[in-house]
């Protein structure tokens, strides 16, 4: 799974609030597992009926907004 989660970020579109079917999420943190990760987000897009991209980065002019934060 994800080891050392720092952030998780909403980007884009969905970040400032508009649904655009497609949600683009930035993880700042190591993920150990991508091949679960890849299963948990194609499982969640039959659930929601959304698109879901995991980012490798953010781009710095693109709207973000933090969901996570660990304390």
């Amino acid at each position: 799974a994800i080891d050392d989660l720092n952030k998780i970020y909403l980007i884009g579109d969905y970040a400032k609030g508009i649904d655009s079917g497609i949600i683009k999420i930035y993880v700042d943190g190591n993920i150990i597992d991508p091949k679960y990760i890849n299963e948990v987000i194609k499982k969640t897009e039959v659930k929601i009926n959304r698109k879901n991209i995991l980012l490798n980065e953010i781009d710095p002019f693109e709207s973000k907004l933090l969901i996570y934060e660990s304390k």
